[in-house]
């Protein structure tokens, strides 16, 4: 095993120490501050923008990862086909924000739920500018790996900053839309 694929291998193994804990670790603690309604809208907010995500992204990230690691090593090629691919995750995108845009008008009315799903749009942004598949692709593990454990940290970080109780739902959703951006 070479030493760089030995530490690649041992930074993934701790992020995904790190993406295990960092649950357990707030969990508990969003469960008693906001409650099982402020849990609930945001599970059930997420869960709906998460559909219109994998819209945004469908066989991208694997496909994008397998393409650009096919042209690692010439520069013109890559940026050609990087740029393919993200003209068709623009395509993507733009159609599923028209489809959530009216999914959000036509069967919700005003209330804490529309709020959240209003602010859940940020998860449809990040699905379309997320483009860790280029770096996987150019075996760029480090940069993505060092970003997602600095967001992890501030994530939990401003939860136990700023959602101090039940009228904190929103701020809650809030947080971990934009951590995620």
């Amino acid at each position: 095993m070479t030493t760089s694929l030995r530490k690649n291998s041992i930074m993934m193994v701790l992020y995904e120490v790190l993406t295990l804990i960092v649950p357990l670790v707030l969990t508990p603690y969003v469960s008693r501050t906001i409650g099982a309604s402020g849990i609930g809208i945001y599970s059930y907010s997420f869960s709906v923008v998460s559909y219109f995500v994998i819209i945004v992204q469908l066989g991208v990230k694997l496909y994008g990862r397998r393409e650009i690691a096919k042209v690692n090593d010439d520069i013109t090629k890559y940026s050609v086909v990087f740029w393919e691919i993200f003209s068709i995750q623009t395509v993507m995108f733009i159609l599923a924000s028209l489809f959530y845009v009216f999914f959000l008008f036509e069967f919700y009315e005003k209330s804490l739920l529309k709020l959240a799903l209003c602010i859940q749009f940020i998860e449809i942004v990040v699905g379309y500018l997320d483009i860790s598949w280029l770096f996987y692709g150019i075996e760029k593990f480090k940069v993505v790996l060092l970003r997602n454990v600095i967001v992890r940290l501030l994530e939990v970080a401003f939860v136990f900053l700023f959602v101090t109780d039940q009228t904190r739902q929103i701020q809650y959703i809030l947080i971990m839309a934009l951590s995620n951006l």
